[in-house]
């Protein structure tokens, strides 16, 4: 929940999008999440990585829709796959959980990586260095190889 506040903080004015994305975090900070939800969802399903996060935390979180990990891991995964940072973020979580998907540790610390490197999700260093220090040698090499695949190539292929 922290990361989507804080994704809603970073919304700007300039976007097309900035109108529909704030009246939904505005109806998310005051537990309005049914409006919050009609809200980004539109501008979700038009590709805005913003609206797909926030919608990803709305089915995990269960605020305002039933909890449906499967559906939040699509929406976190598109998010990511455009850059988004909190996107990339989440979709690690759900990875290293097995919440919506089989648990990869692999894929979770190369997103939670991703992440990092973007130095605005302030948990992605830890979650990161934590999934590191969990993994066998063998699967840090591993680790290290599709990271840096991934970063050889747009994010919406790294899978």
């Amino acid at each position: 929940m922290r990361t989507i506040l804080a994704i809603l903080l970073l919304i700007g004015t300039t976007s097309a999008w900035a109108g529909p994305l704030q009246d939904g975090a505005r109806d998310f900070q005051r537990a309005d999440y049914r409006a919050a939800q009609a809200a980004w969802y539109p501008l979700a399903l038009q590709g805005n990585a913003v609206a797909q996060n926030n919608l990803g935390g709305l089915y995990r979180d269960g605020k305002g829709v039933p909890r449906d990990y499967a559906k939040a891991a699509r929406w976190f995964a598109a998010a990511a796959a455009q850059g988004n940072s909190a996107g990339m973020y989440n979709l690690g979580l759900m990875l290293e959980r097995g919440q919506g998907m089989n648990a990869d540790p692999l894929h979770a610390y190369m997103w939670y990586a991703l992440a990092a490197e973007r130095h605005d999700i302030p948990n992605a260093v830890a979650h990161r260095e934590a999934m590191w220090n969990r993994m066998a040698p063998a699967l840090q090499k591993q680790a290290l190889a599709q990271l840096a695949a991934c970063k050889s190539r747009p994010h919406k292929i790294c899978r």
